[in-house]
């Protein structure tokens, strides 16, 4: 979906959050990524025609419980970090130099939008800390 979409300009962050859709529909279940898992934070918003800003970091966010144990147990090495930190609601995946991406968890149900040939959480709803 990123790859073949060219959404980020760095083309390696492409590859890995294609990875990470791989990776998750290999080891859960039924996953789906427009109910499963979605971009949001200020990526998000600027496919939603937010003006282009500074984005030194990639935000997922899920409302799947069994993706995020997944992402919290076993999808560190299956992507490459370098490292990974791990909290009650989100996961940083640390990439070298070149990338840090967070993978949030909340509860509550997505409302998503389509665009540029992926799922991104609805700019109404993504929260201000993310921007």
């Amino acid at each position: 979906m990123y790859t073949e979409n060219t959404i980020f300009g760095d083309s390696r962050v492409n590859t890995i959050l294609d990875r990470v859709l791989y990776e998750l529909a290999a080891a859960v279940p039924d996953f789906n990524p427009a109910a499963h898992i979605v971009l949001t934070g200020r990526a998000a918003a600027e496919l939603q025609g937010e003006d282009p800003a500074l984005c030194n970091n990639v935000i997922l966010l899920t409302s799947n419980a069994d993706v995020q144990a997944y992402v919290q147990n076993g999808l560190s090495k299956k992507i490459g970090a370098t490292g990974a930190a791990r909290f009650v609601d989100r996961t940083i995946f640390y990439f070298e130099d070149y990338l840090h991406l967070e993978i949030w968890y909340q509860a509550a149900l997505i409302k998503t939008v389509a665009t540029h040939g992926i799922y991104v959480q609805d700019i109404s709803e993504i929260n201000p800390i993310l921007l």
